[in-house]
């Protein structure tokens, strides 16, 4: 006889959604079970299968319950394993479910003028291939479990930095959505430089010319992994907290000034040793630092009409950012989650 999953945990993302407070995480739709750990520590689930209805109810459960609201989707929606975990999770309710892409590997870098790390999006081919995408991702916005900003399906476009000349491509994504869906994207850039990049910068502002226009056409900002950079200096990571509230104002400034929201990134910490190797200085794992990353980011979030903190993330357990619960650490990370957020909604 199948019973209902029966929920551990009261749903407290739901109480922040209600109050305007998204919490969003980056959700990896990986099968892990065939995949060994690098490290001493491993999901508390065991090596799982992301489509697992199970493992899909325990993830929902355990992480509204400690304050997430929405999982964010790696995904371009290339791979079947990836497009039913997505459909799964949007079937389940109790979590909004947001898509985010990023480049593909089938685009071609580099171009006169640009970096060899740059896509430009007045390369027909690369242009084609993100529109592809994006129409295959508005194929998923209109179950009611869709992540929606005023009724706009959301999509954060992860490492929006590599993308230039963006404008023409953006408006057709813009058109597209509007014929499929009626409504317009809420789109998300992730474009904002990890510390300690400042937009004074000369570097940046060359860069600029080719993708101002383009962000005319997203509605927010972001950075990744707490704006953590595996290529600093140890001094730098090693007092990233020091360095947070003053790259966290310059670039929430520059992103207001252009019109744009800022959406916050929070992370446990970083070492992609364990999946991409080479040469870096991890970001240590610690809940005391994530505790104080944490309550650094809420102080800045103010009153804007849209509100979001990210987590960097739920289940990446291959670059060790991972606060789902596991062998070693348990719940650490969201217990703390939980009490920063308790604090600031009862504020």
């Amino acid at each position: 006889m199948k019973t209902p999953y029966i929920r551990q945990f009261e749903n407290f993302g739901r109480k922040l959604y209600e109050n305007g407070i998204i919490v969003s995480a980056v959700y990896m739709p990986w099968n892990m079970k065939n995949i060994p750990m690098k490290g001493d520590d491993g999901p508390l689930l065991g090596n799982y299968d992301a489509s697992d209805d199970i493992i899909q109810f325990k993830h929902i459960d355990w992480a509204t319950g400690h304050g997430v609201n929405v999982f964010w989707i790696s995904s371009n929606l290339n791979s079947p394993y990836e497009v039913n975990v997505i459909e799964k999770l949007l079937s389940k309710g109790g979590i909004k479910v947001g898509i985010m892409p990023g480049p593909d590997g089938r685009m071609i870098r580099g171009g006169e003028g640009l970096p060899d790390w740059a896509i430009d999006l007045n390369n027909t081919l690369n242009s084609e291939i993100l529109i592809e995408i994006m129409k295959k991702i508005a194929n998923y916005t209109s179950p009611p479990n869709y992540f929606k900003v005023n009724g706009r399906p959301a999509i954060y476009i992860w490492d929006e930095s590599a993308f230039f000349n963006q404008y023409n491509t953006y408006l057709q994504i813009k058109n597209m959505f509007k014929d499929m869906s009626g409504s317009e994207p809420f789109l998300i850039a992730g474009n904002i430089p990890s510390i300690p990049t400042m937009p004074t910068d000369e570097y940046f502002n060359y860069l600029l010319q080719f993708r101002e226009k383009g962000w005319q056409l997203v509605d927010a900002f972001t950075g990744w992994i707490c704006f953590h950079s595996p290529s600093n200096e140890e001094s730098i990571i090693e007092n990233l907290e020091q360095y947070l509230p003053q790259h966290i104002q310059a670039w929430k400034d520059f992103a207001t000034q252009r019109g744009k929201y800022f959406v916050f990134t929070v992370s446990p910490g970083f070492d992609n040793s364990y999946s991409w190797g080479g040469p870096q200085t991890p970001l240590p794992r610690s809940p005391q630092k994530f505790k104080e990353r944490l309550s650094i980011e809420l102080s800045f979030l103010g009153n804007s009409y849209y509100k979001e903190i990210r987590v960097d993330t739920w289940n990446d357990f291959g670059e060790w950012t991972y606060v789902e619960p596991s062998r070693i650490e348990g719940f650490d990370y969201l217990f703390i989650l939980k009490e920063i957020l308790t604090s600031l909604i009862k504020s």
